[in-house]
């Protein structure tokens, strides 16, 4: 089973945790703003057991979580949306990195 952390608690976030057993996920961590603030929550010792984080947080933490989380080595799935100033460059650095990473595009209504 794949164990996730969630970065970010809003609406995505608790419907990812909802969700994720369902579906064969295994959350293993749930962080929000309270715990992880200026992304002081993402330690070795919280993520030592997580195969994938995904971050709906906002962009101005994203940056920093993305960091982070990469430097623990812990695979990552971006679904944070306003941040596509930071895309190229996100890509860019993480492909240096031996890991996976995705961003998820938002597409306007019709």
């Amino acid at each position: 089973m794949t164990k996730l952390a969630l970065l970010g608690y809003g609406k995505m976030g608790k419907t990812l945790a909802l969700l994720a057993p369902q579906r064969g996920f295994e959350v293993r961590l749930v962080m929000d703003l309270d715990v992880n603030a200026k992304s002081h929550g993402i330690t070795r010792e919280k993520f030592k057991d997580v195969d994938v984080c995904i971050d709906f947080t906002t962009p101005d933490a994203v940056v920093e979580n993305v960091h982070r989380v990469a430097a623990l080595g812990v695979n990552l799935v971006v679904g944070t949306t306003g941040c596509r100033n930071t895309r190229q460059r996100f890509a860019r650095w993480w492909s240096r990195r031996a890991l996976a990473w995705c961003t998820l595009q938002t597409f306007p209504s019709a």
